[in-house]
């Protein structure tokens, strides 16, 4: 399956995979559907053909994209109960790569970014970024223009800057991290991929899950279930790592709360997380694991 490309001499032919799914990402928002589209089965052919996922991948992605469809359109609340319990479950397995058929791939492994952090891997994950294309797509709203996007971000700024304060200080103060001021090597990379994870978790937790639960629950019982959910599904970094996390979604649901906005959330995840590449220890001090 390889061989075109290795006769086009594609050191790294996955990288057509996930430049697909980019333009997907793209395109949903500027709510071109046919090319959206488009791009999607691109990523499907490309990373079938690299090796990215198998059969049953292509299969299981086919299948969420169906069931995203069918959520969309059914008027029964049990139905569309039913098919959110499905979908909810094919997100967590996805979350927590647990899904078969993927070949997610180390961009980066064993790397010092602080001297006294954890050494860090960098993944290229290819079950994951779909779901908040599809999610986007169907489900959740999306700015209407440009102007809208800077409207939230005015009546959200207050919130993003105590986020921000309150959890890197936090961090700081509980000993994850440090000061450190740095300029990474991998920046470039890392930033194309933490946006796509970062509109792929907002896209779950806040426009999805927290805006059903708030048609049904307060705003802070909303709030506080999508941020334990949120924390629990980051236990890879450990207790502490979670807590961060909770306390974190906590700050990107106010946001979306106060300006329903996906959007805005996704702004301040991004920001929290770029700060702490940039400015703290990053991943995390090594103390925190001995």
């Amino acid at each position: 399956m390889l061989s075109l490309f290795e006769s086009l001499n594609c050191e790294h032919p996955e990288h057509f995979a996930y430049t697909a799914v980019i333009f997907a990402y793209l395109l949903v928002w500027k709510k071109k559907a046919v090319y959206w589209q488009f791009s999607l089965i691109a990523y499907l052919i490309f990373g079938y053909l690299t090796n990215c996922f198998q059969v049953l991948g292509v299969l299981l992605i086919v299948s969420f994209w169906g069931g995203v469809v069918l959520m969309s359109r059914v008027q029964s609340v049990l139905a569309s109960f039913c098919m959110g319990v499905l979908i909810l479950a094919w997100i967590v397995l996805a979350k927590l790569h647990m899904l078969p058929g993927f070949n997610n791939l180390i961009m980066y492994s064993g790397l010092q970014l602080s001297i006294e952090a954890i050494p860090y891997t960098l993944y290229l994950n290819f079950e994951t970024p779909i779901i908040g294309v599809l999610l986007l797509a169907y489900i959740v709203p999306k700015a209407s223009n440009f102007k809208a996007y800077i409207r939230a971000l005015r009546n959200s700024w207050q919130i993003m800057s105590y986020g921000v304060v309150t959890v890197m200080m936090l961090a700081m103060i509980l000993g994850f991290v440090g000061i450190d001021l740095k300029y990474p090597e991998i920046l470039f990379v890392w930033v194309i991929l933490n946006i796509i994870t970062v509109i792929t978790e907002e896209t779950i937790f806040r426009g999805w899950l927290l805006r059903v639960l708030l048609n049904y629950t307060s705003p802070a019982l909303s709030i506080m279930c999508v941020s334990i959910l949120f924390g629990i599904l980051h236990f890879s970094g450990g207790a502490l790592y979670m807590l961060l996390a909770m306390i974190s979604g906590v700050f990107y649901s106010w946001v979306y709360v106060k300006t329903k906005s996906i959007e805005a959330s996704s702004t301040l995840h991004f920001l929290l997380n770029f700060i702490h590449i940039m400015i703290f220890t990053y991943p995390a001090l090594a103390s925190v694991y001995s």
